[in-house]
């Protein structure tokens, strides 16, 4: 899913299959709190991004699944309007 298409409300994101721009602008930012979290996105980054790009998000939630450090996948479920 292309982040700069129009989504469905309620799309579900797998932040490895963004366009690369967006999500080098969201790894620019991971949470630098210890190694073991740089894997992770800061949820207020992506919501500003989001917002930047036109969208209100008006949920949002990420699971995470394996924790292999930077092989770590992050699926944000998030409930958008543009």
């Amino acid at each position: 899913i292309i982040v700069t298409e129009k989504l469905p409300y309620g799309t579900h994101i797998d932040v490895r299959s963004m366009d690369t721009a967006l999500l080098e602008e969201l790894q620019a930012t991971k949470s630098s709190r210890s190694d073991r979290y740089k894997s992770k996105l800061s949820a207020r980054k992506v919501l500003d991004v989001l917002e930047g790009r036109g969208y209100t998000v008006v949920a949002m939630c990420c699971t995470g699944e394996g924790n292999s450090g930077l092989e770590q996948k992050l699926v944000w479920t998030l409930q958008l309007k543009s």
